[in-house]
């Protein structure tokens, strides 16, 4: 009797709204973990995320306590602020939409120990040279998060990386100087790339437009960019947001090994589907 209710139970319209529910569960995953993807690194979309947090609790307490005025206030700003997030986020939301449909955004092919260690060989030489000369150099690796749209702006290379290729651009006499160099994998993509200057106000005085660039670029992207200061000579590396500052030859050395060298998770799942492959 109870195997024939079962059965009864599991109809065409049942089994039709159990696969609804399992679809609708798994697009609201993907497009987490879309947002996500595009977030991981962003500072300012994190601090977003938070002040629309923030505005969701004061929305709540305000109709619980029958605030009408601030309900309605802040009614407005989150109406109003998704589409003025859009229009701010624009491009990382543009960029996150192209990586859907490439499969190097998700399957990209790990740089080997040895290319690590000579992509850390040749840039803190090419450092450590133009430091002491005290010219100016922008030099940043990408790391996950793709830059295309980066490279797009600036003067095309796609050439091997080298001390000497690096230090030569950044020549005061090359056209190529202004702005920054972008590595991709082993290989100096482009020259003169522009970056977005970041908005803190908490920058030291003596940190130019070279530095307000790096940390600008660490703030949306995953990359890691070392620059040379044309006045002081000083060498800085900045990631995620934040600035090492006043670092010679070897210590430039040890946080990039620690940066590159480490391979992570996604690494070695990458490293296994290409086997696969």
């Amino acid at each position: 009797m109870a195997l024939n209710n079962l059965m009864a139970l599991i109809t065409t319209d049942n089994i039709i709204l159990v696969l609804g529910y399992i679809l609708d569960l798994l697009l609201v995953w993907f497009f987490l973990y879309f947002v996500i993807r595009i977030m991981r690194f962003n500072i300012r979309m994190i601090q977003i995320l938070k002040g629309v947090v923030i505005l969701t609790i004061v929305k709540l307490l305000s109709g619980w306590l029958n605030l009408v005025t601030i309900n309605w206030l802040v009614g407005l700003i989150i109406d109003w602020g998704a589409i003025l997030v859009v229009i701010i986020f624009q491009p990382e939301i543009r960029s996150g939409l192209e990586n859907l449909g490439r499969k190097s955004a998700f399957i990209r092919k790990s740089l080997t120990i040895d290319e690590r260690e000579m992509l850390i060989r040749e840039i803190s030489t090419a450092a450590d040279y133009l430091s002491k000369r005290h010219i100016g150099a922008l030099i940043t690796i990408e790391k996950t998060v793709l830059m295309n749209d980066f490279v797009a702006q600036g003067m095309r290379i796609d050439s091997e990386i080298s001390f000497q290729l690096l230090t030569t651009i950044f020549t005061p006499n090359s056209t190529l100087h202004d702005g920054a160099v972008i590595i991709q994998g082993t290989k100096i993509a482009c020259a003169s790339a522009l970056f977005p200057a970041t908005a803190r106000i908490d920058i030291p005085p003596e940190m130019g437009t070279r530095h307000r660039a790096a940390l600008g670029i660490s703030e949306i992207t995953d990359s890691i960019t070392v620059v040379v200061s044309e006045e002081t000579g000083t060498i800085s590396l900045a990631e995620k947001g934040r600035l090492y500052s006043d670092l010679q030859k070897e210590s430039l050395v040890e946080i990039l090994k620690e940066k590159l060298l480490k391979i992570d998770s996604e690494d070695m799942n990458t490293r296994g589907e290409n086997e696969d492959e």
